[in-house]
């Protein structure tokens, strides 16, 4: 696969509900493998999910977020902030 990147957010069931691509690639590739990503459990979900996926030289780089409480207004909720690297083999 060539080197891509993208931001992304799941949702707490594990659907995608948003891609939105920063390399020239198309978004059928980013969907299928934030699908691998999902499906091989190496994304922590919460009410909600999102951040970044880079693929560099067959390695996959999420930086992302997870939505670890909803708070009572939408600026309030709680955040937790992940890191994940692997080889895009593991998927």
């Amino acid at each position: 696969m060539k080197d891509l990147s993208f931001e992304f957010t799941v949702d707490n069931g594990g659907e995608i509900e948003d891609i939105e691509l920063y390399s020239e690639t198309m978004e059928i590739d980013c969907r299928s493998l934030m699908t691998r990503i999902l499906k091989g459990k190496k994304l922590g979900l919460g009410e909600k999910t999102e951040g970044m996926c880079e693929v560099e030289n067959d390695i996959v780089k999420l930086h992302y977020s997870v939505c670890t409480e909803l708070g009572d207004d939408w600026n309030t909720d709680k955040w937790e902030e992940l890191k994940e690297e692997f080889p895009l083999g593991e998927i």
